[in-house]
């Protein structure tokens, strides 16, 4: 008789927590913090063995995740996972151990509003800072953000547990000058070692030892490229070159074939040089840091190249683009 009043007084507990939970609705989601936690579809999919035992009928998932479920430690939805809130934190462990309904009991109470990561799948942090628009319509309500999540956020692919960088914002056109005097040009395209075709020479209005500049504020490498023969390194590939990198990472630049460096001495002398492809070694020279407009170095023809030109590349963001559709006066 004892064992049958204590397994009804079990069964009137239970009922009585589903009975101060907003019934389960498939089209519409309360502001009941219980009802935002659980997901029956999502409880469905990650139980089979629930699955084949209740079907996919939201109210006896509900009932068995109240009664067995939470203190077994299955995660009711993306929102929260028992496991991975006491894995992630050790004050927690240490208070609750592996009791599930407690660390339920504190995500309620507690872990919401302290901004707590939630699951592997969800963090309100992450899911506030990515996002503008959210933050603008629920302030530090963090139980809202679980609920937009809930209902629109996995739909939409939102991201909420990857912060999101800011795009950087690409230096404006008028702020890149060109790498040339003014008058010099590219002439002619040719294929480049991408297979591509590009303007890419400038071997109009130069001659041997005109400067090339800097087009923005940024960070400029000195290099020598070299192939070893019979002991000695002669220049070869882009023989004297620079890699240029702006300020703010968005363009990175290429000066190839130079005679010298501004201020940077040379290993290998601009005399020792072969028209040859590919190279076996480099040899790195300097760094630093240069302003718009400063003088890098001066054009020559080391290295993989028939006559006194500029091999000159632009990148942006790590993408090949034409120089001449950002750099004003610079024309083929």
């Amino acid at each position: 008789m004892k064992n049958i009043l204590k397994k009804a007084a079990a069964l009137l507990a239970v009922a009585m927590v589903l009975a101060s939970l907003t019934t389960v609705d498939a089209f519409a989601l309360s502001d009941n913090v219980h009802d935002i936690l659980f997901d029956y579809e999502w409880y469905y999919a990650a139980n089979p063995d629930v699955a084949k035992a209740f079907g996919k009928n939201p109210t006896a998932l509900r009932r068995h995740y109240e009664q067995h479920g939470k203190a077994e430690g299955r995660a009711p939805s993306a929102l929260f996972d028992p496991k991975v809130y006491l894995g992630l934190y050790p004050d927690l462990r240490a208070a609750f151990g592996s009791n599930y309904v407690a660390a339920y009991n504190h995500f309620v109470s507690c872990g919401i509003n302290e901004s707590r990561q939630g699951s592997a799948h969800f963090s309100v942090a992450v899911y506030k800072s990515n996002y503008a628009d959210l933050r603008q319509a629920f302030g530090s309500n963090n139980l809202k953000y679980l609920k937009h999540y809930r209902e629109y956020g996995r739909k939409e692919n939102r991201n909420a547990i990857t912060p999101i960088s800011p795009a950087p914002t690409p230096a404006p056109v008028s702020s890149l000058r060109s790498p040339v005097p003014s008058g010099a040009r590219f002439n002619t395209r040719s294929k480049d070692f991408d297979g591509k075709t590009w303007y890419h020479d400038i071997n109009v209005g130069i001659t041997l030892g005109t400067p090339v500049y800097a087009i923005t504020d940024g960070t400029v490498s000195y290099r020598q490229a070299y192939t070893t023969v019979n002991g000695t390194r002669y220049l070869t590939s882009y023989g004297n070159h620079i890699v240029f990198t702006s300020a703010d990472g968005t363009y990175t630049a290429k000066y190839c074939h130079l005679n010298s460096f501004e201020g940077v001495s040379l290993q290998i002398p601009s005399s020792r040089s072969l028209q040859r492809s590919g190279n076996s070694g480099r040899v790195d020279l300097a760094t630093r840091t240069v302003k718009a407009g400063d003088v890098l170095g001066y054009i020559g023809r080391t290295g993989n190249a028939s006559g006194v030109h500029l091999h000159f590349e632009l990148y942006r963001s790590g993408t090949r683009i034409d120089p001449t559709s950002v750099i004003p006066g610079l024309t083929r």
